[in-house]
């Protein structure tokens, strides 16, 4: 079995990485012990398989970036997929328990049908969809922003919403980039 994605922690920002720096540190998110392939690129005579999303109205992800207190982690993602199903898939990605040490807010989209959390969910294409997820604080009193790029979604030509149950609060996520 080989590692999807490598996780990492650098300059405040708790993200994926496609890249193996020197003298670095990085997470995997496995679910049993065991050896795992690390995929490598370059003069290694080897090859990696990496998913790209193609950004258009059948096929598309869009980046959700929690912040808190200067920190931010980029690895929630929503989108849709020919190939996704509403189970947990190879294009999802579970919930990846950060490291306590990190103290980060974060982002899990509850799916049932995946019989898990999940911080990447892809569904199938779609003319209507209803993501529900739970940011969760750091723990402190600073607020929690999460964030968006708006020229992505006017680039997948949908309309996106974000809902906030608790503050009774209907986001046209076209017009803003944030919320808090």
């Amino acid at each position: 079995t080989a590692v999807n994605e490598l996780r990492t922690f650098f300059n405040g920002q708790w993200s994926s990485s496609t890249t193996m720096l020197p003298f670095k540190g990085y997470f995997v998110d496995v679910e049993t012990a065991g050896s795992y392939d690390v995929p490598v690129t370059g003069n290694f005579n080897s090859r990696t398989r990496e998913m790209r999303i193609e950004q258009n109205e059948s096929s598309w992800e869009l980046n959700l970036v929690i912040e808190q207190g200067g920190l931010r982690n980029a690895m929630g993602k929503i989108g849709m997929h020919p190939d996704a199903t509403l189970g947990y898939d190879a294009i999802d990605e579970r919930v990846f328990q950060i490291p306590g040490f990190f103290n980060l807010a974060s982002l899990s989209v509850h799916r049932p049908e995946a019989g898990r959390d999940l911080e990447h969910d892809y569904v199938p294409t779609s003319e209507n969809q209803v993501w529900e997820f739970t940011l969760k604080s750091a723990g402190e009193s600073a607020p929690v922003t999460l964030s968006w790029d708006r020229e992505s979604i006017a680039q997948i030509g949908r309309d996106l919403y974000l809902f906030d149950e608790e503050g009774i609060a209907l986001i046209d996520m076209h017009t803003v980039a944030n919320y808090q």
